[in-house]
């Protein structure tokens, strides 16, 4: 008996050890992207405003765009989307909102700043079981599937 309570212990101090140590998307994009000190993190009154994701929608986040007082350019449309979603129906949710900006972004960069639109016509949206990832202008080419990774 007492040896079945050790064991049961023991699991539980590692799954809640695990939890504890779990990477959030902040972290983690911190960790991958390249260029983290020239974007800005968006917050939830942003995501729902700018792209109408409602923080129902998701479990964590870490959204940023290019701060264009620390780059020396103005052409571009660095942005960064990562979100876990609460369920496959926000995944979905989230993954054609993410596209719905996308194309906005799209048009309004059609005749105004040609190379933002063709960064813009590069990125996609990817979504992989909860994860939702839309990535545009990344100085690495893999950063999108990087971030769509769980660990």
């Amino acid at each position: 008996m007492t040896k079945k309570i050790l064991i049961i212990l023991t699991a539980l101090l590692f799954a809640v050890t695990a939890a504890l140590a779990e990477e959030t998307l902040p972290e983690k994009a911190k960790r991958i992207l390249q260029d983290w000190e020239t974007l800005i993190p968006l917050n939830e009154d942003d995501l729902l405003d700018y792209i109408n994701i409602d923080r129902e929608e998701y479990t964590d986040f870490a959204c940023l765009t290019v701060d264009k007082d620390l780059i020396e350019t103005e052409d571009t449309a660095r942005e960064v989307f990562v979100l876990r979603a609460a369920d496959e129906d926000a995944a979905q949710s989230i993954a054609k909102k993410l596209e719905e900006y996308r194309q906005w972004r799209l048009h309004a960069n059609r005749n105004y700043n040609p190379e933002s639109y063709r960064q813009l016509e590069q990125a996609e949206v990817l979504r992989e079981g909860l994860m939702v990832v839309l990535s545009v202008a990344a100085p690495d080419p893999d950063e999108a599937e990087l971030l769509l990774q769980e660990e």
